[in-house]
């Protein structure tokens, strides 16, 4: 009879503890050539990366003290060459390297192929000024092609609900990073040209990593903005670097919050200049009444005393004439003054009669171009409120053309959701493929015994081989 011993029984710490001592034991020192990956200088100096290749990758970390030895801070798809040792974290039971030594060793094939990515599209035609489309003037209806659980569009809307009024903003959400992100990307941009729904478009992510970024530098991404019919800014939050995306779009913005600032400047300068001019108007308005009031009111005066003065005068002569009759009394000189007082009154009545024309006359000039000061003063009021009137027009008709687009956008919604194949393939079909060429099955002619299929259903795929073709009679 055999007598089994009791199985050797370890804690956590216990085994994580042993695996330590055997790794750094066996890897007291490597040299490990790699790729960098996800680089990140913490605020305590010490920098973070990851070193792989095309089929593993392993956290680093070089200490602030080891850091200040190396010659050039390496950056993701740098090729390094590093000295280190082999370390393992309890805490979190992964091992890592503890970076001693750095060198570049070269540019890393993701760099390459971006480069290689770069020329070609170059020749192409893609990054050329010419045929950047401008930006139109003052776009209502804007499509956004990002995440919809990011900041990206909470910040898009931000800004455009400040600067902007009457605008719709579509959304066609997409992942931006990862296997297949870009093929999403492309996808929704040629749906916004598809049914024409937008006047301009929005892609773009937040700042990240190399990888993060990958979608943006694809070929495929780079294609469907190349053949876009719509404007389009591109806005990848990652200042430092440049991607495809940013060199073929035609504007492109720093972040996503200055791309909703451009497409929205027109419209907010615009109705800065409106509420100055408005402004300038009533001051111009306001000076024009007040000096003309104030020419009005001379003219009153110096008409006044213009007639004072007159009245004065020919009472003067009088009084004078009368003096004269008091002290000669023959009646030859009475008559002969009486004469003269006769003619003195018929000169007093010409004279006020010619002042009291010309003064009339140099009045009703004044007047009629004060009419025309009050005139010019009213048509300026008038078209002021007008401007006002338009102002306030303009969001009624957008908000009526926007209510009659979004039932036009319900209606293709509903067909588009009416020919889904996969609500068909819910119901219980399938689709057959080719393993061959990829063609799908529609025929018991297109196929043949031993052939090998894929078979698609509405949750998922299936591989098979034919063993019988039995075609109908």
């Amino acid at each position: 009879m055999t007598v089994q011993s009791p199985p050797l029984i370890l804690s956590v710490s216990e085994i994580t503890q042993a695996i330590k001592l055997t790794l750094e034991a066996t890897f007291p020192r490597v040299w490990v050539k790699g790729e960098v990956s996800n680089p990140k200088m913490q605020s305590s100096g010490h920098f973070y990366f990851s070193l792989k290749d095309d089929f593993a990758q392993i956290s680093c970390v070089c200490f602030r003290g080891d850091l200040t030895k190396v010659v050039m801070v390496p950056k993701a798809g740098d090729q390094v060459l590093v000295r280190a040792e082999m370390s393992l974290y309890a805490p979190r039971g992964g091992y890592q390297l503890i970076v001693k030594e750095l060198s570049h060793v070269g540019v890393g094939d993701q760099l390459i192929k971006l480069e290689l990515l770069k020329q070609k599209l170059q020749k192409l035609g893609y990054f050329a000024p010419e045929r950047k489309r401008p930006l139109p003037h003052f776009p209502k209806r804007i499509g956004v092609v990002t995440s919809p659980t990011g900041a990206v569009i909470q910040d898009i809307l931000k800004v455009l609900g400040r600067r902007m009024s009457g605008f719709h903003l579509i959304l066609n959400p997409v992942r931006v990073q990862g296997d297949g992100a870009d093929i999403e990307i492309a996808q929704a941009i040629r749906q916004f040209n598809d049914y024409n729904l937008a006047d301009i478009l929005i892609v773009g992510r937040g700042g990240g990593s190399a990888e993060d970024l990958a979608p943006f530098n694809s070929e495929v991404v780079a294609s469907a903005i190349f053949q876009s019919q719509i404007p389009i800014v591109s806005a990848v939050g990652h200042e430092t670097d440049i991607t495809v995306a940013d060199l073929v779009a035609d504007v492109r913005a720093a972040t996503p919050s200055q791309a909703a600032e451009i497409i929205s400047h027109e419209e907010r300068d615009l109705l800065e200049k409106l509420a100055k001019y408005t402004k300038n108007i009533g001051q111009q308005a306001a000076k024009i009444v007040t000096f003309n009031q104030q020419r009005l009111d001379d003219i009153q005066e110096h008409l006044d005393m213009a007639v004072s003065r007159s009245v004065a005068t020919t009472l003067q002569d009088l009084l004078r004439f009368k003096k004269s009759l008091d002290v000669v009394r023959p009646s030859n000189r009475i008559r002969e003054r009486l004469q003269q007082l006769g003619q003195f009154e018929k000169n007093i009545a010409l004279s006020l009669q010619r002042i009291f024309r010309a003064k009339k006359q140099e009045l009703l000039s004044k007047n009629e171009r004060l009419n025309v000061t009050f005139r010019a003063q009213y048509v300026i009021k008038k078209r002021a409120f007008t401007r006002v009137n338009f102002a306030t027009l303009i969001p009624q008709l957008v908000q009526k053309g926007l209510f009659e687009k979004k039932r036009k956008l319900e209606n293709v919604s509903q067909q588009l959701a009416s020919l889904d194949p996969k609500k068909i393939l819910a119901k219980g079909y399938s689709i057959i493929f080719s393993q061959k060429d990829g063609s799908i099955v529609s025929s018991a002619k297109d196929i043949q015994k031993d052939d090998a299929v894929k078979i698609t259903f509405h949750d998922g795929e299936a591989a098979a081989q034919i063993l019988q073709v039995r075609e109908n009679k």
